[in-house]
């Protein structure tokens, strides 16, 4: 129904399967409860949320799971979208999962993102590749700053931020490749030395 506009899913639901809510203009307000762990393709594509909170639980978005057309009303707001931090189960985002949203200035990533895809990584999800790393953030014209969440003593966070550019790191937790500059990031900043600078910084 188009006039679904707000959903529970409680503490029972993993998994929601590809295209669950694709284009319910009515839908502004989600709890994804405690429990899941599984966003599908398209899973929120053109939906009018206005914040999403991702639980600890979630181990993989897929592919444009909270984009929107170019043409759409998007209402994701500047912080909208936020993550639980905390947790230890590996997660992997897909290509083009914020397509478009193009009000949200800031993102934080919890230190357990182990992979963020482009448009040309493999759907084994065994890889991050380094090509269309703008494929990532795709859309996001307000987007200044991506953040990533300090790891507990002890671990290493598979990426890192600095001034609110993206960067991944080697099992030290040195930076060694920048991945992505928000198209709206300001100011003045150092790059640190790394060993690559991403092909479509």
């Amino acid at each position: 129904s188009n006039k679904l506009k707000n959903v529970n899913l409680g503490n029972r639901v993993v998994l929601i399967g590809d295209n669950a809510f694709y284009g319910i203009t009515a839908l502004t307000s989600i709890d994804l409860g405690d429990v899941l762990e599984y966003i599908g393709n398209y899973a929120f594509y053109n939906t009018r949320l206005t914040s999403v909170k991702i639980p600890v639980s979630v181990e993989n978005i897929c592919d444009y799971a909270f984009a929107a057309s170019s043409t759409s009303n998007a209402k994701l707001t500047a912080n909208g979208f936020t993550f639980e931090m905390g947790g230890d189960k590996p997660l992997a985002i897909g290509e083009n999962v914020f397509l478009n949203q193009k009000s949200v200035t800031d993102i934080t990533l919890p230190y357990r993102t182990n992979k963020i895809y482009s448009d040309n990584t493999s759907t084994s999800y065994n890889t991050v590749l380094y090509r269309n790393v703008e494929a990532r953030f795709k859309g996001m014209s307000a987007l200044a700053n991506i953040n990533v969440e300090a790891a507990p003593t002890g671990k290493v966070a598979k990426f890192a931020s600095l001034n609110g550019i993206l960067y991944e790191t080697d099992e030290t937790g040195k930076l060694v490749t920048l991945l992505y500059c928000p198209v709206a990031n300001t100011g003045t900043t150092s790059i640190p030395v790394i060993t690559l600078i991403s092909s479509k910084m």
